[in-house]
């Protein structure tokens, strides 16, 4: 994630704790990495007199999972689930029968 802003010329920028260069019009821009889960950032910019701003960023790595059709995606997984249960179900074989017989049921062996 790339953080960028603006702040005073003459202030110093932290971006999670790392200097950050502060440009003659006071832009300043920072790359941070992060890991797969929501974390905070936090941007503190310092005048000489020592009064600080600070602002928290949110950010995920590599894809943000909160905005993701989740409806969309659960729906199509049962459908998925449901079609490989269809086709792995066992089905019943047939059984050849004689044109004389009329049972409806496998024979069981008495115990």
């Amino acid at each position: 994630m790339t953080v960028r802003g603006v702040t005073a010329p003459y202030a110093s920028v932290t971006v999670d704790g790392r200097d950050v260069t502060v440009a003659a019009d006071g832009a300043f821009s920072s790359a941070v990495e992060l890991p797969p889960w929501p974390t905070v950032v936090t941007v503190v910019a310092t005048d000489p007199l020592g009064n600080e701003s600070v602002l928290s960023v949110s950010g995920v790595g590599f894809v943000d999972y909160r905005g993701l059709p989740w409806a969309w995606i659960a729906g199509a997984l049962v459908v998925v689930a449901a079609a490989i249960m269809y086709v792995r179900a066992p089905r019943p074989a047939r059984v050849a029968r004689r044109p004389d017989d009329d049972a409806a049921l496998e024979e069981l062996d008495p115990d």
